[in-house]
């Protein structure tokens, strides 16, 4: 038992924590399918999302039929939900309703967009927290998700962890998208493979793992992979949060896994058959496996 423990033994602290009620986390199959009544499920989403100030519906009509356009406004695009709002409005539906109108919607008034069907009522919760704009029809299913983020980072800047005279000078920013893409453009090879999973039970985030298929050993690709899908997190704020559990080795000497901020690194490294793990919201970039080598190295050596 440690210090800490016994004093919350002698204070009281320790039956107080035990009998605490343990937070309600939604899970996945949990949650109900969209079953296209507009009314139930708008009420759904009130007594969740819609408890915040920036959860907005927009009502409006697609061939008749009563349709809510349901978003958060701090993380989704205005511009987007009016020029889907637009589209939808100044359409000329024909008049014999079409058999599938969902599918009518999107081959047809929403071109061009980064729409997906979406069926259980857990994803669309999460894809309205995340940014998206999700379109209800009343009577007809599934929902519609279109992609609206409002993604503000920053520009890729010199790395300020590893700064070094030679080799590129871009260090990866807060957004995993641009972190790929930054990875992509240094290996521009169809050998590159990136498999992305949400991580957490509160905040989903997005994790990506990063090998080369025709270079990396499987077993260590099944190995990380299985490790980031076991993580039991409630929320993971950085690549830090996820270091030590996917280790498996809380005793070595020399870490398994290094951080670096450099684009050269990662490139090098998973050229060099190792894999790469990428969290959204954080800059830096955990290289697996480590060795020994890798901390006494720096990019003019």
């Amino acid at each position: 038992m440690t210090i800490f423990q016994r004093w919350l033994h002698k204070s009281g602290m320790m039956n107080q924590i035990r009998g605490r009620q343990r937070p309600q986390v939604p899970r996945f199959k949990q949650a109900p399918d969209y079953t296209g009544k507009l009314d139930q499920t708008l009420a759904y989403l009130a007594d969740s999302v819609g408890e915040s100030d920036d959860y907005m519906v927009r009502i409006t009509e697609v061939n008749g039929r009563s349709t809510a356009c349901a978003f958060v406004s701090t993380v989704c695009d205005p511009t987007k939900v009016e020029e889907t709002m637009r589209a939808i409005n100044s359409h000329q539906f024909p008049k014999r309703a079409p058999k599938k109108l969902v599918q009518y919607l999107i081959e047809h008034v929403l071109v061009g967009s980064d729409a997906l069907f979406m069926q259980n009522l857990f994803e669309i919760r999460e894809a309205l927290c995340a940014g998206w704009l999700v379109i209800l029809v009343d009577g007809t299913t599934p929902a519609i998700v279109i992609g609206a983020q409002k993604i503000e980072h920053r520009s890729p800047e010199q790395p300020f962890i590893e700064s070094s005279s030679r080799g590129s000078q871009v260090s990866f920013v807060e957004n995993i998208d641009v972190n790929i893409g930054l990875v992509r453009v240094g290996l521009t090879t169809d050998s590159l493979v990136v498999k992305k999973s949400k991580v957490g039970y509160r905040s989903r985030r997005n994790v990506a793992v990063l090998y080369m298929k025709d270079v990396a050993n499987s077993v260590v690709v099944e190995t990380v992979s299985r490790r980031i899908e076991a993580l039991h997190l409630d929320m993971i704020t950085d690549s830090a949060a996820i270091e030590q559990p996917i280790s498996g080795h809380a005793w070595s000497l020399f870490p398994v896994t290094r951080a670096t901020q450099r684009i050269d690194n990662v490139c090098r490294e998973i050229n060099q058959g190792k894999v790469a793990i990428v969290v959204d919201g954080d800059p830096t970039v955990l290289l697996v496996p480590a060795t020994v080598q890798d901390f006494f190295q720096t990019q003019e050596d």
